[in-house]
């Protein structure tokens, strides 16, 4: 994911890492203890990401008072797959999961908005549009738009 002209990235050695693109260094390391599938990076700098222990991890590593996990969202029944930021709201979040749902967070509480049921397997991918759009991929071998 970009995060200005920089790069985030995450992998299943449960890292989520800054990169300086230009000189293709990594410039932070975070240890999520779980590995992690996917990433996304808010308008405002905040990273999200999706883990096999179900959580969804948001950090903030514009914070120089080393707690950097800014909070834990569980609520899944499943590995988490993916993770996107609203473009209309950086407090907004989805989230898409092996227990076929998607989630949509406001990053400021801890318990979901909205769980939509979106596909009969897993829900492998998510992006969220402008006014609230959904767009899910899932293993059902479908594509689904929701509105929220």
């Amino acid at each position: 994911a970009w995060a200005g002209d920089d790069a985030v990235s995450c992998s299943w050695d449960h890292t989520v890492r800054g990169w300086d693109v230009e000189t293709q260094t990594c410039t932070t390391t975070l240890t999520a203890g779980h590995a992690a599938n996917g990433v996304a990076v808010s308008s405002s700098g905040v990273w999200a990401s999706a883990h096999s222990d179900r959580v969804v991890r948001v950090w903030d590593p514009r914070r120089g008072d080393g707690s950097l996990v800014r909070s834990a969202l569980a609520s899944h029944k499943g590995w988490v797959n993916a993770v996107a930021w609203s473009p209309d709201s950086e407090h907004h979040l989805v989230s898409a999961s092996h227990d076929h749902t998607l989630k949509l967070w406001d990053v400021r509480g801890s318990v979901p908005l909205y769980t939509i049921a979106a596909h009969d397997g897993k829900a492998l991918c998510v992006a969220l549009g402008a006014k609230g759009q959904l767009v899910s991929g899932g293993s059902d071998g479908r594509v689904k738009m929701f509105r929220t």
